[in-house]
């Protein structure tokens, strides 16, 4: 019998599987790297490969087409594998799901293997049928994912007053250009993460009609949603929203903007004078610099609409001084609506199930003051 030295002879084995590794290199230079398809900017990205590119392309078009900017990355060739360019493309996605044919997530785990990229979710199917809940699967990550951004009142089942309000900052109506510094605002008042709200944002949207699309994508939590007053001063002002109060024209442009949200099917309005709510820099927030006037005018114009609410939250959010009554009061006398605004009281913890109302100066008409109403939030 002869023994090839390929097996005896340990420097010639080691060159043959160094000649042979080199083969490897060419042929992965003659094979189709992967590629982006769909569009460049897309919210969620879906990963494949094998027999799911038909599958996952179909679930890219749809989305897309509900609202949920999609595209996708089809690998062919496991080995040799289109590491450093798989990598490039990856690094770009804002959120990342494979779709695979197996239990545990084999090409998730190579991919991190070849690549040290892991992506945000896997979602796998295993029983023999056909892959059917992509579309199903991406899109309440979505919903999920957006929720805290939504200025609302959401009715909830299972709280003695069974609304809710949140603070007022709202991301509708609001040009391109303050959406970064809109949303870094929102993130440091409701202490909430920069990075992860924006890669979840798909923020397609300018006007209130847009924005109510662009969240319209299926079952959800019901909601009214509010205009926020900081867009409303940084779509009027711009930059000096920050800086100063408003003049009469700048008020009677905030008043067109949010009679054109309400006829879009807002349901009021919101705003913060708390001098705890600041912006990124630690400046107040642009609504703490609007006038009494300012915030009258507003709720005249829901005044002309015979629907809506109103949340303020006064300089006095803890304990409102007579000061902020009397202001809440010309308010709700302006509109006609009612109003809201929080407060903290240590005898709610005693008695949860019986709704807080600040009392009223003695010149308050007794149905402006009925219009007003405290949110109250027990103190510790």
């Amino acid at each position: 019998m002869i023994i090839s030295d390929e097996h005896t002879n340990a420097a010639i084995r080691r060159k043959m599987h160094e000649k042979r590794m080199r083969k490897m290199d060419g042929v992965l230079a003659r094979l189709q790297p992967p590629v982006l398809e769909g569009p460049a900017q897309a919210e969620v990205t879906l990963v494949g490969w094998g027999s799911t590119w038909s599958v996952i392309h179909e679930a890219a078009e749809q989305l897309t087409g509900a609202g949920l900017a999609a595209n996708q990355i089809h690998f062919k060739w496991m080995l040799p594998f289109h590491g450093r360019e798989a990598e490039a493309l990856l690094k770009g996605c804002r959120r990342t799901v494979v779709v695979e044919n197996n239990f545990s997530g084999q090409f998730a785990r190579h991919l991190r293997a070849e690549t040290g990229f892991t992506v945000d979710h896997v979602l796998t199917r295993y029983d023999g049928e056909p892959f059917e809940q992509v579309v199903e699967a991406v899109q309440p990550a979505r919903s999920l994912g957006h929720s805290p951004l939504f200025q609302a009142m959401l009715a909830l089942d299972n709280t003695p007053q069974r609304e809710m309000a949140l603070p007022g900052l709202t991301l509708a109506p609001l040009r391109p250009e303050h959406r970064e510094t809109m949303l870094a605002t929102f993130c440091c008042v409701e202490d909430l993460p920069v990075a992860s709200l924006g890669a979840v944002l798909p923020w397609t949207w300018q006007s209130f009609d847009e924005f109510l699309k662009a969240i319209d994508i299926g079952l959800g939590v019901n909601m009214m949603p509010l205009v926020g007053h900081n867009p409303l001063r940084l779509s009027v002002m711009g930059g000096e929203a920050w800086d100063r109060a408003a003049t009469p024209d700048e008020i009677a442009a905030m008043q067109g903007l949010l009679r054109t949200a309400m006829e879009e099917g807002a349901w009021g309005w919101s705003t913060t004078n708390s001098p705890t709510h600041a912006g990124p820099q630690g400046q107040p927030v642009p609504t703490r610099l609007a006038t009494d006037e300012e915030r009258v005018a507003l709720g005249r114009t829901l005044g002309e609409f015979n629907r809506g609410i109103i949340e303020i939250l006064p300089p006095g959010a803890g304990r409102p001084d007579e000061a902020d009554q009397r202001h809440l009061l010309d308010v709700a006398q302006a509109s006609g609506r009612p109003v809201f605004f929080l407060g903290f009281d240590a005898s709610a913890r005693r008695s949860p199930d019986t709704k807080s109302r600040a009392p009223m100066p003695s010149r308050s008409p007794s149905a402006a003051a009925r219009a007003l109403t405290r949110l109250t939030m027990p103190s510790s």
